[in-house]
């Protein structure tokens, strides 16, 4: 997966969720 599509569903699921998700992708990215 590009660093780009991670960057475009990063956006989504945290306007979705927004803190769970960016603390999720804090430790994937």
């Amino acid at each position: 997966m590009s660093l780009f599509t991670r960057c475009l569903i990063h956006e989504f699921l945290s306007l979705s969720i927004a803190c769970l998700d960016r603390n999720y992708f804090r430790v994937e990215f």
